[in-house]
Parts: structure tokens; C-alpha cells; sequence
């Protein structure tokens, strides 16, 4: 397995890109160099290691070092609080964890022994037994963290070589090229910043211009040199200008009326919505939008990567055949049977096909009955996105089978246009029977 790791490396120092944040520029040769530096101060052994994964050159080349060790390297979020970092230390059972000094007092165990990675950074040797074993362990190398449905943490094992490969893949369907410069500003311990961006940016020989660590208000002003972008739709709402000649959209979905801001402010831009889960390993579907696509009411999903097909469930639910899928859930064997059947896996996600395109509806989870009629809460939310002061919209059931719609405006709602609006894409039976007005959407929207 770590053959895959120092072959992936080899290719990396040969070619000719660089590495630049606010505080270095490095070639991709010193880049490896450094990454093989660092290997020489991990422990030997392998095994299971914790690390919250930063947006920085230093912490990506420790990420590589850990890989070039043999750790199984379970990448967590640097920002997690003392009490989630203690329940996923519980859950994973580490040999190992890398955290800020100042984070070391929440373990909830006693660590044998600690030692300083940089002036701010320990490694800590923790003192777990290894009762909790699961069997794709020993080939796996990073797992990737989820919380899924429940709010408990669940790990997502994957083969480095099964992460290259889905990079690869997505990379040549964005027609990333050697000579662009990729503006990074996605979080690592998220599958679309790590393998998308990185390791897409790295296969393809693109060079990589990190965004400074707390970011500007301004994001695109700190990137001018950039070439190449990856957002999400919030991101892409913040932006006032979009100097890149490619921008690709994902993590959530994406609006018609956002894609017509892109067009508006660059014309000749090339822009890709993608679609994906890190179960799959991540990225699936990808389609190039076309200034024509804004006039249709949403937008469609695109086509498969190579090498993936797809197939809607009786329920309409979206099961891809990836050869990127994960391996499994670490330790979770009952909910990995539930999403993995093979190389099938069940998304769940709900689509439908339209005039030869695929449309997506929305979470399975988030499907809303009322009198006996299904209502899917994306499509509702496109529609009313669609509205220009409506900055974003959460729809859902509350209690009394009330379908509410939260509004994000700083301006009144003018009901009577809204429904209006709404009637163009929905009988009345869909209205939602509340509408609120709010500066901030829920909580749980962020997490839908």
C-alpha cells in the first residue's frame, strides 16, 4: 500500500508545479523533500493516527508524511471542539494523534507519552487497546469523517490509490490542465478540498496558490493569480467579481440564479456544477454549464466520470456503480451494507429524468408527505432562490405536518408575488403553509 503513496510522490517531484501560500513558495521537489523529511520523525509502526488536517502547505505535507509512514490516517476538522474530538478518539481507538498543544488536555485518556511535531503541534502516543478491529483496516489509509443521519461520527475507509483515481478522473472531467494555477480555499478534512482540489490539482501537474488561513471577506482579491476555482455555493454567493478562467461548483447544490451570477460577472468563464459523496470516492457527476442552461428552471447533474454509471431506485433514489467506491464504515458493518452492495452505492440521494437529463430532488431523508403527496424540499428551495432578494431559502416539515419556508432577505416579503412565483412550478397542494422571514437561516439548514 505505501507503494501507491511513493509512487504518487515520484511522480509529483517530476513535475514542474509549485506550492505558494502567504508564508512560502516551494517547487514540487522541495515539496517532497519536505514530506520525506518529515516521514523520518514519525514513529515507525503505522497504525491508526487522528490528525485534524489544516489548509496549509505544512499540514498537507504531513498528511503525505503519515501516508509515506504507513499510518491509516483518520483526517479530522482542526476547528472540532474538546468534547467531539474526545468522542471521536473514543470511537476510532488511535495509536496516534497530532493536535494543537492547547487541545492535548481533552483527550479522554492519558497519553503514554508526548512530543512536539512543530513549536505548536504534539504528537501523542495514547494508550488504546485494539478490541475494535474492522477488517478493511489493514488496506485501507484514510478514512474520511461523517456524521451521516444520526449525528454520531462514522469514518469512511478508502484506498490512497481509489482517491487518486476518482482525482484523476474529476480533474480530466473540469479539463483542469499543467498550467493553471488552482486557487485553494476548500477545507481539507472535507473529501471535495482534499481529493478534488489537491490531489486533482497534484495528478494533473496544476500548481496551487492557498488562500490565506482565516479568510478575507474579499476571498477572490487574495487569489487574483488564479487560474482555477473550486467553491460551493455559499462561496460563490460572497464573491463580488470572478477573475478565474475556471470556476467548478459543489458540496451543494446549485442554483440557476447562482450559475447566471457567474455568467454575469465573467461571460467567457467555464463553469462546472459537480455532484458527488465521499462514500464514492467523491466526485460522479459533473456537467459544463451553458449560458442557455440558466433560462431552464434548474440545472441537471450532467454525465457520470468514466467508468461510473448510475441507476434510479424504485424510490428514485441514485445508486452508483463507482470504481472509487469506499471500502466501508469503519466498524459500522450494518450501516455499510445499507450504502454498499459491491460497487453499488445507495446515496441517498433522489433524482428524476427529464427530456434525457438527470435532475437532482433532493436528501431521502428530507422527503416530506402530506396528504398522501410527496413533496421534495430542494425543489421548493430552487424555486424560491429564483426570487432576486431571496439570498437562500430552507424548506422542512415541522411540527403539525407543517411545511415551513425559511427566507434569508433583509427585505419584506411580498407573500402574493411569492406564490405567484410558485405557482409557475407547483400546484397549490406544495405550498409550504408558513413562510418566515429570518436574517439567518436554521441551524439545520447547514446541515441538510
Amino acid at each position: 500500500m505505501i507503494d501507491s503513496v511513493v509512487h504518487f510522490l515520484e511522480e509529483v517531484r517530476s513535475k514542474s508545479l509549485f506550492l505558494s501560500d502567504p508564508s512560502i513558495t516551494i517547487s514540487a521537489k522541495e515539496f517532497v523533500e519536505r514530506i520525506e523529511s518529515k516521514t523520518k520523525k514519525l514513529p515507525a509502526g503505522g497504525g491508526r493516527i487522528y490528525f485534524p488536517i489544516e489548509r496549509s502547505i505544512d499540514s498537507l505535507e504531513w498528511f503525505f508524511a503519515l501516508l509515506n509512514a504507513g499510518f491509516l490516517v483518520f483526517i479530522g476538522n482542526p476547528s472540532a471542539a474538546s468534547g467531539k474530538i474526545a468522542s471521536l478518539i473514543k470511537y476510532i481507538s488511535p495509536r496516534f494523534a497530532i493536535l494543537p498543544n492547547y487541545q492535548v488536555s481533552s483527550l479522554p485518556l492519558k497519553p503514554l507519552n508526548i512530543s512536539s511535531l512543530t513549536g505548536s503541534t504534539a504528537l501523542c502516543h495514547l494508550n488504546n487497546s485494539n478490541d475494535l478491529i474492522d477488517p478493511c483496516e489493514t488496506i485501507a489509509q484514510v478514512a474520511l469523517m461523517t456524521s451521516g443521519t444520526t449525528g454520531e461520527p462514522k469514518a469512511i475507509l478508502h484506498r490512497f490509490s481509489s482517491l487518486i483515481l476518482n482525482a484523476s478522473l474529476h480533474a480530466e472531467a473540469v479539463e483542469l490542465e499543467s498550467k493553471d494555477i488552482v486557487g485553494v480555499a476548500l477545507p481539507f478534512h472535507y473529501s471535495y478540498g482534499l481529493v478534488a482540489v489537491i490531489l486533482g490539482s497534484l495528478v494533473r501537474g496544476a500548481s496551487l496558490l492557498f488562500a490565506p488561513t482565516s479568510l478575507p471577506e474579499d476571498l477572490e482579491h487574495s487569489l487574483d493569480k488564479a487560474t482555477f476555482f473550486s467553491a460551493t455555493p455559499m462561496f460563490v454567493r460572497r464573491m463580488s467579481q470572478i477573475p478565474f478562467r475556471t470556476l467548478t461548483i459543489g458540496g451543494d447544490l446549485t442554483t440557476v440564479a447562482i450559475a447566471s451570477k457567474v455568467f454575469q460577472q465573467r461571460c467567457d468563464i467555464n463553469l462546472y456544477i459537480t455532484y458527488g459523496l465521499t462514500e464514492a470516492g467523491p466526485r460522479v457527476f459533473t456537467h459544463r454549464v451553458a449560458p442557455g442552461d440558466c433560462l431552464e428552471g434548474h440545472l441537471p447533474m450532467g454525465e457520470p466520470l468514466k467508468g461510473v454509471s448510475w441507476r434510479l431506485g424504485t424510490d428514485q433514489e441514485i445508486i452508483v456503480k463507482t470504481p472509487t467506491a469506499m471500502l466501508g464504515y469503519f466498524c459500522r458493518p450494518e450501516e455499510t451494507a445499507q450504502t454498499l452492495s459491491g460497487n453499488d452505492v445507495h446515496t441517498g440521494d433522489l433524482a428524476k429524468t427529464e427530456n434525457g437529463r438527470l435532475y437532482f430532488l433532493g436528501r431521502k431523508k428530507r422527503l416530506c408527505c402530506r396528504g398522501g403527496e410527496k413533496i421534495y424540499p430542494s425543489e421548493l428551495e430552487r424555486v424560491l432562490q429564483q426570487i432576486s432578494y431571496v439570498r437562500n431559502a430552507y424548506v422542512t416539515m415541522e411540527y403539525d405536518d407543517q411545511l415551513v419556508a425559511y427566507i434569508e432577505t433583509d427585505e419584506t416579503i411580498d407573500e402574493k408575488h411569492l406564490k405567484t412565483h410558485m405557482l409557475r412550478y407547483f400546484p397549490r397542494t406544495q405550498f409550504p403553509d408558513q413562510i418566515k422571514s429570518v436574517s439567518k437561516l436554521p441551524a439545520e439548514a447547514r446541515k441538510k
